[in-house]
């Protein structure tokens, strides 16, 4: 079992084409967004989730609560919220079990294009810096 902790906005990778993003908490309810090949049939405790087409494959918003357990497959997850109040009110620990085989990756991805404002604004800085020195 490995476990990972994300922050609202964050994602995991597994496996090949399955996308799990952590949409927002709520104390012990979490709202995720999952994205799968077509036929996975992700399962909440036992119960199958209604899926929405999507450009590549299957889409499911759904919102958790702590504890309970995603079953996609082979591929096990489990939720848990650390306690709030100690800085982590934005976060999910996520328990994700799986076959030697399957590959998990958190997802680094940035955006890189020139049009981010967060890129436009850094490169501001620095020039303004170079100015002054």
């Amino acid at each position: 079992m490995l476990a990972l902790t994300r922050r609202v906005g964050q994602a995991v990778l597994i496996g090949d084409g399955v996308r799990l993003t952590v949409r927002d908490r709520l104390r012990d309810h979490v709202l995720i967004d999952l994205t799968a090949p077509l036929g996975s049939g992700l399962t909440c405790d036992g119960a199958p989730l209604r899926a929405v087409p999507a450009r590549r494959g299957e889409r499911y918003v759904c919102s958790v609560l702590a504890g309970e357990q995603l079953r996609l497959g082979e591929v096990g997850i489990v939720f848990r919220t650390p306690r709030a109040g100690r800085g982590h009110s934005r976060q999910v620990r996520l328990c994700i079990e799986a076959p030697r085989d399957c590959r998990i990756d958190r997802d680094e991805r940035r955006a890189a294009t020139s049009d981010c404002p967060c890129r436009n604004r850094s490169a501001d800085l620095t020039a303004r810096n170079d100015r002054t020195a």
